[in-house]
Parts: C-alpha cells; structure tokens; sequence
C-alpha cells in the first residue's frame, strides 16, 4: 500500500504475499528490504513528485509488464517514551485505517530518551511499540497500555 506524505510516495504497508513479500523473501533479512516508510524515488527511470510516480506506477500495472522501482530507505531508531504527571506522552498522532505504522504529528513533553537525533518531529512513523507491531490502531493500543514505551520510529528521508 501507498500514500503520499509530503510530497513523497511512500510505503504505508508491505502485504504478506505478492511481488514485495517475495522480494524480501529472496534477500533475507537486509537493510535493503521493501519495508514500510520507503519513498519511491523512480519508476522506469523516471523521477517526479509523489503524484507522478503514482500515475507511473498504476499505467506501469495495467501493462501487465515488468517495471523497476528505486527506493530510498528510510532512517530507523529506537526511542523510549514515559507517560508525565499528566498520564500523557507529550505524543499527537495520527492512524490511518489500512496502515502499519502511526503518524507522529507533534512531540512535546513527557518525550524521553535518547539523544538529540532520537528527538520525534512530525511525519516520523512508529512502526513498533515495545517490540510488537501491526495495523496502526493495535499500536495505539500497545502504546496505550504501557506506562514507559520502547518505540522503533521510522523517518522519512529528507527529498
């Protein structure tokens, strides 16, 4: 599944079967795998906006041919977050319905962890809370029911 997020096309989700799964499948366990949070940067080598790569993309499928895709990947690490004297993580998110991942809006505080690089900033993407994931809404809810989350962030690379 894709979407569009700041101008970028992104991997929102990686199905477990059919051309990504079975890419993966192929190389191991890599850096290099399609996973979620990777921008597409070309299509048949051709650049453009998120927009355009999508329309490449969809005319490329309905040719029912094969078609290259480069990926930019995105960068991971790991924080930790407490929830305040609030009961709050200082967090604004954001799911989406049909996606692995949620969308930090905002961080505030009760942010915690890490060094100056781990700091969250808006459009980073929690592919895991304490280990565990899946759709957005069972993050939420693993998020929901610790006091002190150890998060895997994924960031979109910059254009």
């Amino acid at each position: 599944m894709l979407d569009i997020t700041c101008g970028q096309l992104v991997i929102s989700s990686v199905d477990e079967v059919g051309a990504a799964a079975s890419l993966n499948e192929q190389t191991g366990p890599s850096s290099r795998n399609i996973r979620v949070g990777c921008i597409v940067a070309e299509v048949n080598g051709q650049r453009g906006d998120g927009h355009e790569l999508m329309y490449l993309l969809d005319r490329a499928a309905e040719q029912h041919g094969d078609y290259t895709v480069v990926l930019k990947q995105p960068i991971e690490f790991c924080t930790t977050v407490a929830r305040d004297s609030a009961n709050s993580y200082g967090l604004e998110l954001r799911v989406f319905k049909r996606a692995s991942f949620l969308e930090v809006r905002s961080a505030g505080p009760g942010h915690i962890g890490g060094n100056a690089k781990d700091i969250l900033r808006s459009h980073d993407r929690i592919v895991e809370v304490n280990g565990f994931k899946g759709a957005g809404k069972k993050l939420l809810h693993h998020l929901q029911l610790s006091e002190r989350c150890t998060l895997k962030i994924c960031r979109l690379p910059l254009k």
